[in-house]
């Protein structure tokens, strides 16, 4: 039985009971993963215990030296979901998000630093005509994010929880189920609504990941599914991309379970927001749409040397949360102002709040 597991950039074949081929492909693993000391080891105990388990149906799974033993439970649970039929949710009434203003990302503090900057900077934002904020859970341990979400609610910030791996070779889409569903129940009694993933883990992503649209509904869904076990009454939005180079091109997640939807691609200067929410109607979306603020340009459209400089992306991100607005849609703002830790105007930029300084 042939595994593909993908590390980084090295593609290795491992071959059940082909000692003498494996012992070579671990030489060589060894070899070239100096530079990934903490990130990445494979050995006989790893492939002992995944010998079972169908990996080649993931193209980026991130292994560690106790990956097999520690995560073996959870990669089964998900190959017996992608196997399964498609579950189904219950689609429950989202709050009023009319007037919605959100930013993003509220994460969890590594330092003391990093988190009076968190704070620091949701203050501004306020002051700035922000009313919500997006909590990003990476699949740390969620009582500080918790914290931060109940303190935040009590201040009248609505909220929004999601699970937000990295765009990052090394992060896992395929999170331990056990371990999301405690994030929810711990941080969404603080959350208006929830969101299944975000970053990494979209539809988007999985469509390309899996090869499969029905496997990335079923990523999605089953993520759905585990909300619900955590806090049954909270409402999910699906998500939707507008494909902007291919002229108004839908790419929709929505299944059963799901309220409104997230809108990615679409709050770009090409495309008036009339018009986008005109479009979605048209294709029986059904309401209320959460638009995603990320800059006049996608970032892979914007050329080198063309770079709008950071005042440029906030006045027009501002401005296009405005526009959402007075159309009674939601809007969320990235506060890496575009392209989140992508080069944007010549220099690397982050979404988390624990790194951004706007308010300077």
């Amino acid at each position: 039985m042939k595994h593909v597991i993908l590390i980084g950039s090295v593609l290795f074949a491992v071959v059940a009971g082909a000692q003498t081929a494996y012992e070579g492909q671990t030489a060589a693993l060894a070899k070239r993963l100096d530079a990934y000391k903490e990130q990445a080891v494979l050995h006989q105990a790893s492939a002992d215990a995944c010998g079972n388990l169908n990996l080649s149906t993931w193209n980026t799974i991130y292994i560690d030296p106790n990956f097999c033993q520690r995560e073996r439970k959870a990669l089964t649970w998900w190959n017996q979901t992608f196997a399964a039929p498609l579950k189904e949710n219950q689609a429950l009434a989202m709050p009023d998000i009319s007037a919605l203003r959100m930013i993003g990302q509220i994460v969890t503090p590594r330092t003391e630093t990093e988190e009076e900057n968190q704070l620091a900077e949701l203050t501004w934002f306020r002051s700035q005509g922000f009313n919500g904020a997006l909590l990003v859970w990476r699949g740390e341990p969620p009582e500080a994010l918790a914290k931060i979400a109940k303190q935040l609610k009590s201040d009248g910030w609505m909220l929004s929880l999601t699970y937000g791996p990295e765009e990052q070779a090394e992060t896992r889409n395929y999170v331990d189920p056990g371990e999301y569903r405690e994030a929810c129940r711990q941080i969404l009694p603080s959350c208006a609504f929830a969101i299944p993933c975000w970053r990494k883990a979209t539809f988007g992503h999985m469509l390309h990941f899996t090869g499969s649209e029905i496997s990335a509904r079923k990523y999605r869904s089953a993520l759905t599914s585990l909300i619900r076990e955590a806090y049954p009454t909270i409402p999910v939005m699906g998500e939707t991309t507008l494909d902007t180079r291919a002229d108004y091109k839908l790419i929709s997640s929505a299944h059963p379970g799901t309220t409104g939807s997230m809108i990615f691609e679409a709050a770009y200067k090409d495309y008036r927001v009339e018009k986008v929410i005109k479009f979605m109607r048209a294709q029986q979306l059904a309401e209320p749409y959460l638009f995603l603020v990320i800059g006049p340009k996608p970032y892979y459209d914007c050329a080198v040397t063309a770079y709008y400089n950071a005042q440029e992306v906030w006045t027009y991100n501002v401005a296009t949360c405005e526009t959402i607005n007075q159309n009674k849609q939601a809007a969320l703002m990235l506060a890496g102002g575009g392209g989140g830790t992508r080069q944007l105007w010549g220099t690397d930029v982050s979404d988390d709040l624990t790194k951004t300084t706007w308010r300077k």
